[in-house]
């Protein structure tokens, strides 16, 4: 009888470095006519609700709050930047979906237990960026003691408020298993299979890092700096440019996921 292509939880996989690196960019052009219509559809809605609610990226602009209205209610953003998680958790499940040529029907659509998976996930890897944060505010506010051993216990012990970011990188392919709704793995078992694998995953999520930010800022100079800021059709451009590039950021870094699934999992 033949066995299933599954790797044993035990084993370490050496990652590739160009599939790790390169290949988000390259499913995401094998499958660009999905994320230019469903991609468009997420960015339509979420420009739609940022307009409505007041909340709109151009609101950051003097120019187009003078002539336009905007929320300044932190209870209304608090409610939108919720309904954006959920928004985006919804996107990643269906990339995922697509990628695995999976049939999109209305189910798709409806909210899922894997969203607050996906969601429980995210959170969490922001929580590991703000134990890093707290480590680097109380280093920025720390008076310096004239106690050597002190002062190096201090440095010590808050220093290792950096290590839980840099730990939960090998860790993102857990996304990969929220979003196709299967049980996430155990934590020793992945720690087992990426070991030796952390200069490629650094850099394949550097690259990811420096695309967003890149993307990011030329879109920003391009917008909210414009001599017309506070024509409408301005926003809505910016906006929906806007929520193409978030959406565009998420479909490579959900590339990113399911490769490693791939390569720690499911191939020889």
């Amino acid at each position: 009888m033949t066995q299933p292509n599954i790797k044993s939880e035990n084993t370490t996989v050496s990652l590739p470095i160009i599939a790790s690196i390169l290949g988000p960019y390259g499913l995401w052009l094998d499958n660009f006519k999905n994320f230019a219509i469903y991609g468009g559809i997420f960015a339509l809605f979420l420009s739609a609700l940022y307009m409505f609610s007041g909340t709109e990226m151009m609101c950051g602009s003097v120019i187009y709050r003078d002539e336009h209205y905007c929320n300044a209610d932190i209870r209304v953003f608090a409610l939108v930047k919720i309904m954006n998680l959920a928004v985006f958790c919804v996107f990643m499940r269906l990339w995922n979906e697509l990628l695995q040529n999976k049939p999109v029907n209305i189910k798709i659509w409806q909210p899922q237990l894997r969203d607050l998976k996906i969601g429980a996930l995210i959170l969490s890897f922001i929580a590991t960026i703000a134990i890093a944060g707290c480590a680097l505010y109380l280093l920025y506010i720390r008076v310096p003691n004239p106690n050597w051993k002190i002062e190096l216990l201090y440095f010590t012990v808050v220093s290792l408020g950096f290590l839980p970011p840099i730990l939960a990188l090998r860790f993102f392919v857990y996304f990969a298993f929220a979003a196709s709704g299967e049980p996430l793995p155990k934590i020793q078992e992945i720690w087992q299979k990426t070991a030796g694998n952390n200069f490629i995953i650094v850099l394949a999520l550097l690259l990811q890092l420096i695309v967003a930010t890149a993307l990011s800022v030329s879109f920003l100079n391009n917008f909210l700096i414009a001599e017309n800021a506070n024509k409408l059709y301005i926003a809505m451009v910016g906006e929906f440019v806007s929520n193409i590039i978030a959406f565009f950021v998420i479909a490579c870094f959900t590339n990113y996921c399911y490769i490693q699934k791939k390569f720690l999992y499911e191939r020889k």
